[in-house]
Parts: structure tokens; sequence; C-alpha cells
């Protein structure tokens, strides 16, 4: 298992405390050579996600979408075996996740503000083949 999680301290510090009985809306991506699927993440402001990463490609990629991560609280990242079961839970805002093939996780978190920002594997060479996406976060409804 190669896997690394570069997290910053809890945005759930800030008090804030999902809304009880709304179940996480659950998003796959997949990251291989050289895109993420899909492209573009779309969002609502304070809602509860679960974002399932999944490397299927032959190299190293990163998840790297700071801005996010900033805008994020209740954020924790369940890492998974080969096995498909949880290896290990990891707290706080992930800044980077750089996946090996064939590894995944689940990166749960709740946006608290709208957004408009990128997604980009920052290993040598991705970003420029393209591998670059979108997260758009909505406000959310009154």
């Amino acid at each position: 298992l190669a896997l690394s999680v570069l997290c910053g301290s809890g945005a759930g510090a800030n008090g804030y405390s999902k809304p009880d009985g709304i179940p996480a809306v659950e998003i796959r991506m997949e990251m291989g050579e050289y895109f993420f699927s899909p492209r573009i993440l779309h969002l609502v402001g304070g809602l509860p996600y679960v974002l399932r990463l999944e490397n299927t490609g032959e190299e190293e990629h990163e998840f790297d979408a700071p801005a996010l991560a900033g805008v994020s609280a209740d954020s924790w990242v369940e890492v998974f075996a080969a096995d498909g079961k949880v290896a290990a839970k990891i707290y706080g805002v992930p800044e980077e996740i750089v996946l090996a093939p064939g590894e995944s996780l689940a990166w749960h978190f709740t946006p608290l503000h709208a957004l408009e920002a990128g997604i980009v594997c920052d290993l040598p060479g991705h970003r420029e083949a393209g591998m670059t996406g979108r997260v758009l976060v909505r406000p959310a409804p009154d």
C-alpha cells in the first residue's frame, strides 16, 4: 500500500456541525494517465460528501485541491486495504493526496462556502499533460 496524505489542521474545529439526518452524497472520481473523471465536481455548500478517489492508472497520481480543503469541515479520510476494508482513518483536511496505482480512499467532508477552483495532479509532468480539473461549490439553498 503506497499512499501519501498531507493533512492540515481540522477545519471542523470552527464549530460547524453538519445537519443531522442528511446522508452524505457519494461521488466517485477516477484518476489515470493523465485525467480526472469526472473532470468537474459539482457540489452544494453545507451538504456532506464522500469523495471516493481511485487511481486506475499505472503511475502514482495526486489529487490536489487546496481551495476545496480550505472551505471544508468535518473532514477525515478512510484508506482502504487490498481487500476493500478500511485500513486507516486520517482526521483533518487533506491538502494533498497521492495514490499509488490501484489504490483508493474516501474523503469525507462538508464544503461550507461557495467556491470555484482548480484540481490538479502536481506530480512532475502530469499537469502539463492535462491532468487538471475544477470544483464548483454552489451556495447552500435558503
